[in-house]
């Protein structure tokens, strides 16, 4: 449960609304497979296609890309840094996830130390306060029996495919 808010970027308005919410664009990701792996590219908010071609941009102020190396990795680009994260199941119902910002370099500045410090607070707040949390409600939920099934719709075409890849690899 913890790798499938990753694998979907519908819920960011939604379930972030309080905290990065407003800075992605309510639109569905572009996703492809890379073998086992899964990419995903997301627009930021008022994302339109010509500023991917705008001279000398970052890319990153403009769309977000997120990867999921298969079996447990999730990476995740900002503009000023990477996110990744190593997801660790520990049994059916409980995993820890190793967290670690990549950034070009040391913070050679107060401005830089500043960003990096307000970044690194923020996404553990908004993965470990509302990720991971939604995570393990939706665990509690699905551990109580109520629901025999799950539907998956077209803007979680991620997660299925996922799960495709997990059973293959399970049942070769």
């Amino acid at each position: 449960m913890v790798i499938e808010p990753f694998l979907e970027g519908y819920h960011v308005q939604r379930l972030h609304a309080s905290t990065i919410g407003s800075m992605f664009a309510d639109v569905a990701t572009i996703m492809s497979r890379i073998g086992p792996h899964i990419r995903q590219v997301s627009g930021k908010a008022q994302f339109e296609p010509a500023m991917l071609d705008l001279p000398g941009e970052n890319i990153h102020k403009t769309v977000t890309h997120s990867y999921l190396v298969f079996p447990n990795t999730v990476i995740v680009t900002s503009p000023y840094y990477i996110s990744v994260m190593i997801i660790g199941p520990r049994a059916a119902n409980r995993s820890t996830v190793d967290y670690f910002m990549l950034t070009p370099g040391p913070a050679d500045s107060d401005k830089a130390l500043d960003l990096y410090t307000r970044s690194y607070d923020m996404v553990l707040n908004v993965f470990g306060n509302e990720d991971f949390r939604a995570a393990s409600l939706s665990q509690k939920g699905l551990e109580s029996g109520a629901l025999a099934e799950l539907v998956y719709g077209g803007l979680e075409a991620s997660i299925p495919a996922f799960y495709e890849t997990v059973e293959q690899f399970c049942n070769p």
